[in-house]
């Protein structure tokens, strides 16, 4: 190769023809230089046609002319070409004429790259019209589909667009055919292949019960109307121009959401054939991607017969651009989320004194954009006046009250107590308690950044993959009604049995909890989290998290289909406030000493829209209530939208209740809760970090330094682990959300969050407030739910802006990782009988591990992530890594705010000479005194 020097970018080259008038021959001449170049292959995909075509084996020019940096090739339908290089890096453009044998040997190229999704396609409507085993008719569908394939595509390429295009079968209308199966089950009855003996042949012969063909036909003859009707709007929609109309609407914020959940709904029918045997599917798998991507920068070598050079061998990545089929879904899945990473931010209209405004939604987490020159109204370590100090804390607390409270309902529905009443008002008393003291230890001794820590969602999607296996553990635990003969009146009780199977549950995930707790703090109090940042980034993050937010869907819908008109109306209320209106401020009448009577403008119905549907949901509930509009009877389906079916929870809850230690009984340990638990630790160690930089940003302060880290997680831990000996059956973990209101309000007073704390340790203590918040209706809750957890899988989405999202390596790992997560846990749940190792308590746990789509999509996505070859800034890791060294004398009052003496624990200055620091990670070291 010739040094870099001597390279000449292809913007400024020109072709010319050649001096002697050779029209077989060209150069190139620089704008830079009048000397002449040979004209060369401009990159390896060039290089490797020309060598088919000529036989030439292209690498290194022999005489030290300069081969442009060469381009991997994929096996993706699509190659995304800049500016510099168009128009030169095609050996036959689209007009040019191909000798035939190569023809031959390109278009077989093009027709079996997309041959597996025809095929699959093909085989997923067999499934729908009942004929998944009826290999003679799947043999003619596959023909008519191959065969459409083919006439559509020539009418393509020389009617259509004109473009090298090949039209296939599209996934993309089997969605809405397997969702008419999944409701008509009972369709394919008597369908199944029979046996039967002939007794003219002596043999066994496989025939079909009468009637199969005729439920077959009739189903595909349903289909071929319904298709030619979609078809001629679809030519319409074409052939008058609508096109153009339709993509002002609808762009990659539509297209995304819309085709994942179509891949996300293939889970069922691809575990179906994966079932079978897992061991013959994933080997299949792993094969394709170690093809694809593992050897993606390896060649294969070729043996090429031509008559100048004979027999020799050429390089080529066959075994890439044929591993599997990385068809239109896919490419599309990457250009939209291409197009959602290339966005370019600018919500303050190019003012840089201002911060730019965060949607708050109330959901746990959100990504903050901030502007650095901007300034607090109160830095971290300055005192607000009492007044201020109580409505801003209120704020805060109010604001992700909301969330604490849906993860304290389903660890109730978890442990069989959903109808219980009494015990939900204790559990969310001791989420509240705890949420109180978790804060306050964060705030003075652990970071002691301005963060709220409230009850882990993340804590919760492996209590109900353990609630999905074990369908029959609440049963007889509902409540019953009885006549009370003394008072002759009914009176609702619940079975003997019902308390102990609660107690034993909560038991054992006290123990479990605990365990996992001190892990927690260990990570963080010996500087084990400089460790994990290493191999844990964003690309493991995002399809672990997100596997959780698509798992809760269950109890999501389980709290709305009681009412879908209030859940729906609750749910658009928020959005509405949240977004609709997120750049109107609300006048608010103010008084004051200097300026008397006046009005303010301030996004009030923002920061507090979630629960301002809350609370207009529930005064609806009230007002049909009144008027009759829901059943009395408890087994009615809206009787759960009444505001009284749980009135007297509130009667019976104590004025004041302290959440203790052991509350619930003896502590014991569940081994299946423990495991998902720690998987459960290391997202939310992760989570929480980002959280700690989103924050020092927002505050203007410098980075968290290593020991500000290591003692933050080791504060979570210690809590997480308290909050096991309580009983919360959760642990706790920084809320994103509320960092965005500092960023709203610009108020990052330290002192704010302690008086949070302290709002939070009443609302616990007292409790008829637990109990008041217990009875909201469930079809309000629900709303609430697909508001802040629908927000919660976008924030998680937006963790993706440091990946390189132009990778297929990248892309090929998120979206196998989400598939395979959601694969596993339905497999466990759907079917009888998958794990049988004759020992129960074994297969208990490795179900619950295989029920637990954190575990089989993180795992899966941590072991890809770290074994694929890719760069650390390609994973986004790069970006998450945090500085090794900090020290005072990197402040300076024009970059920060504050100083790195706000990470300083409380009292730091009697101790700060001890030369014991030295040895704690989750301290400063006294060096840099």
């Amino acid at each position: 190769m010739a040094s870099d020097s001597n390279v000449v970018p292809l913007s400024i080259k020109k072709r010319i023809s050649h001096p002697e008038g050779n029209s077989n021959a060209a150069f190139e001449t620089s704008e830079n230089s009048p000397k002449l170049y040979p004209k060369i292959a401009t990159n390896d995909i060039e290089k490797r046609k020309l060598s088919f075509e000529s036989g030439t084996n292209f690498g290194d020019d022999e005489n030290g002319d300069v081969v442009l940096p060469a381009i991997t090739v994929t096996n993706i339908d699509d190659v995304t070409t800049s500016d510099e290089d168009k128009g030169g890096t095609l050996i036959y453009k689209i007009s040019d004429w191909v000798p035939p044998h190569l023809t031959v040997l390109f278009a077989l190229q093009q027709a079996l790259l997309s041959l597996s999704t025809s095929l699959a396609v093909s085989l997923l409507v067999a499934e729908v019209v009942c004929a998944e085993e009826n290999e003679d008719f799947k043999a003619k569908l596959l023909s008519s589909t191959l065969f459409m394939n083919g006439i559509t595509t020539l009418l393509m390429v020389t009617l259509g667009i004109r473009l090298p295009l090949y039209q296939g079968a599209t996934p993309d209308y089997v969605a809405p055919l397997l969702a008419m199966a999944d409701i008509d089950k009972d369709r394919c009855n008597n369908t199944s292949p029979i046996t039967v003996f002939n007794n003219i042949t002596n043999t066994t012969e496989i025939t079909f019960p009468p009637g199969t063909e005729e439920i077959i036909l009739n189903a595909v003859q349903g289909l071929q109307g319904s298709l030619l009707a979609a078809g001629a709007i679809h030519f319409l929609i074409g052939a008058t121009g609508l096109v153009g109309i339709l993509l002002r609407f609808i762009g990659p914020v539509t297209i995304v959401p819309t085709i994942l959940l179509i891949g996300i709904y293939m889970v069922k029918s691809i575990t179906k054939f994966a079932q079978f045997h897992w061991g013959i599917a994933l080997m299949t798998c792993a094969i394709a991607i170690i093809l694809s991507l593992y050897l993606a920068n390896r060649e294969m070598p070729i043996p090429v017969y031509t008559r100048k050079r004979g027999c020799h061998v050429i390089r080529y990545p066959l075994h890439q651009v044929f591993a599997y089929h990385n068809g239109n879904m896919d490419i599309n899945a990457e250009r939209q989320m291409l197009a959602l990473s290339s966005n370019s931010y600018d919500s303050d209209g190019g003012k840089d004194d201002e911060f730019p405004v965060s949607n708050v939604t109330g959901a746990t987490d959100v990504t903050i954009v901030v502007v650095k020159e901007s300034r607090l109204i109160y830095n971290i370590s300055d005192p607000v006046p009492f007044h201020l100090t109580l409505l801003f804390a209120l704020q805060q607390a109010l604001l992700s009250l909301s969330t604490s409270l849906a993860v304290s309902l389903l660890v109730a529905q978890v442990v069989c107590a959903e109808e219980n009443e009494d015990f939900k008002a204790k559990l969310l008393s001791s989420t509240l308690f705890m949420n109180g003291i978790t804060t306050l230890l964060m705030v003075t001794l652990g970071i002691r950044l301005p963060l709220y820590q409230g009850a882990a969602p993340d804590y919760v999607a492996p209590l109900l993959a353990m609630a999905d296996i074990d369908k029959g553990r609440c049963n007889n635990t509902g409540p019953i009604t009885v006549f009370n003969n003394v008072t002759n009146m009914t009176e609702t009780i619940f079975h003997a049995s019902s308390e102990e199977i609660i107690m034993t549950t909560v038991q054992g995930l006290q123990g479990s909890l605990l365990a996992a707790g001190i892990i927690h703090f260990l990570i963080g109090a010996t500087g084990l989290v400089g460790i994990l940042l290493r191999f844990i980034g964003p690309i493991t993050i995002v399809p672990t998290i997100l596997l959780f937010g698509i798992f809760i869907v269950k109890s999501v819908t389980k709290f709305s289909q009681v009412h879908w008109g209030i859940a729906f109306m609750t749910c658009a209320i928020a959005l509405i406030l949240s977004l609709y209106l997120a750049k109107r401020d609300m006048p608010i009448p103010m008084y004051t000493r200097k300026r008397r009577c006046h009005v303010i403008r301030y996004p009030l119905h923002q920061v507090f829209s979630v629960l301002i549907a809350l609370v207009t949901g529930w005064l609806l509930c009230g007002i049909l209530t009144a008027a009759g509009a829901f059943s009395t009877d408890r087994n009615s389906q809206d009787y759960y939208s009444r505001t009284d079916a749980r009135i007297d929870v509130i009667n019976r809850a104590s004025w004041f209740y302290l959440p203790y230690p052991g509350q619930f009984g003896k502590i014991d340990f569940n081994i299946s809760a423990f495991v998902g638990f720690c998987v459960a630790t290391i997202v939310s160690i992760l989570d929480s970090i980002s959280d700690y930089y989103a924050c020092a940003a927002t505050c203007n302060v410098p980075p968290p330094p290593a020991q500000g880290v290591n003692r933050g997680i080791a504060i979570e831990g210690l809590c997480s682990a308290i909050a096991g000996v309580v009983g919360c059956g959760h642990a706790t973990t920084t809320y994103g959300g509320n960092v965005g209101v500092i960023g709203l309000t610009r108020v990052g007073s330290r002192y704010v969050f302690i008086m949070v704390a302290f709002i939070y340790i009443i609302f616990g203590v007292i409790g008829k407030i637990s109990a008041v918040f217990i009875t909201i209706p469930y079809p309000v809750l629900g709303g609430v739910l697909m508001v802040m957890f629908g927000a919660f899988n976008g924030v998680v989405l937006s963790n993706l802006k440091h990946v390189d999202l132009s990778s297929t390596r990248n892309v090929a790992i998120i979206g196998t990782s989400l598939l395979v997560g959601l694969m596993i846990p339905y497999w466990v749940e759907a079917y009888e009988n998958v794990i049988n190792t004759g020992n129960e308590k074994a297969d208990n746990v490795i179900m619950m591990l295989l029920g637990n789509p954190n575990l089989a999509g993180g795992v899966l996505a941590c072991f890809l992530d770290n074994t694929i070859p890719g760069t650390r800034e390609e994973r986004g890791i790069a970006a998450w890594e945090s500085p090794d060294k900090t020290s005072a004398d990197k402040d300076t009052a024009s970059e920060f705010s504050e100083g790195h003496n706000i990470y300083y624990p409380i009292f730091f200055d009697k101790y700060k000479h001890s030369k014991i620091l030295r040895f704690l990670p989750f301290m400063p070291n006294p060096a840099e005194f």
